[in-house]
Order: C-alpha cells, then structure tokens, then sequence
C-alpha cells in the first residue's frame, strides 16, 4: 500500500506541474499519453513501484540495519 500510495503522489505532483505550465504544451502523463521520451503509464508505474521498494530495503539495511534475512 505504500509503495502505491508514493507512486501516485510522485504521479499527481508532476501532473500538477505539467498542468500549470505556460509554455503552450499540451499536457502529458498520467491519464494521457505518455509524455515525450518516457515509458507508457504501467510501465513507468511499475518502474517507480520497484524503485521505491528497492529504496525501502537499502534504508533498512543501510540506515536502520536491519539484516538481510529480515526483509
């Protein structure tokens, strides 16, 4: 749930900035075609879902240290 719930804010707030752009482009991303250079909306959700939690395990294992028969 977490990892769903990153990846849709990270979504919405570039989203938000694509929106509010004044340069006369026409917005792109979520819930629209996939903006110039960057993979299809579930590909490039299931990429930023792994690298959250590929971030997740490093914390714990780096930061908190927590050992790897414990992920």
């Amino acid at each position: 749930l977490f990892f769903h719930l990153a990846a849709s804010i990270l979504l919405i707030g570039f989203a938000d900035l694509a929106a509010g752009s004044n340069c006369g482009c026409t917005p792109c991303g979520p819930g629209g075609v996939a903006c110039k250079g960057c993979p299809e909306k579930q590909k490039l959700c299931q990429e930023l879902i792994s690298q959250v939690r590929n971030l997740q395990v490093r914390i714990r294992q780096c930061v908190c240290g927590e050992p790897s028969w414990m992920l």
